[in-house]
């Protein structure tokens, strides 16, 4: 009879734990199914603020960016000048052309002679015309 006894409790026991188990992994099933849920709202909030420090970059980048252009709206002023001041068929004159951007009849003249860069070489020409010693600005 105890025997019976020791066997019932222990199914009652096994089945106590059973259901408990059950408990537990519906929860961890919820819990898993939670974060299944809130991934792609984490995600989206990742992604957010790995934009936000990527933008951080932008300004200082754009102004580098100016800068360049201002540069190189110069050098292509200078190489426009350069070229109309060599001989006609002199081959660096003729490089310095092809390496100014096309442009289309109405748009503004990239690498315009008036251009501030060019005034250090146009008072080169000059002084070269009375000191061969002259030297070219950099």
């Amino acid at each position: 009879m105890a025997d019976r006894r020791n066997a019932r409790n222990a199914i009652a026991d096994a089945e106590f734990d059973l259901v408990s188990a059950r408990t537990r992994l519906q929860k961890i099933r919820d819990v898993a199914h939670e974060y299944q849920a809130a991934a792609p709202r984490l995600e989206e909030r990742v992604k957010t603020a790995i934009g936000e420090v990527v933008a951080t970059a932008i300004d200082p980048l754009l102004v580098e960016t100016e800068a360049l252009k201002r540069q190189l709206d110069a050098n292509y002023a200078v190489l426009r000048f350069l070229s109309t001041a060599t001989p006609a068929f002199n081959e660096a004159g003729r490089r310095a052309s092809l390496a100014l951007p096309s442009w289309r009849p109405g748009e503004p003249l990239p690498g315009r002679l008036d251009h501030p860069a060019t005034a250090p070489w146009r008072a080169a020409l000059e002084g070269l015309a009375n000191d061969a010693d002259t030297p070219l600005p950099r």
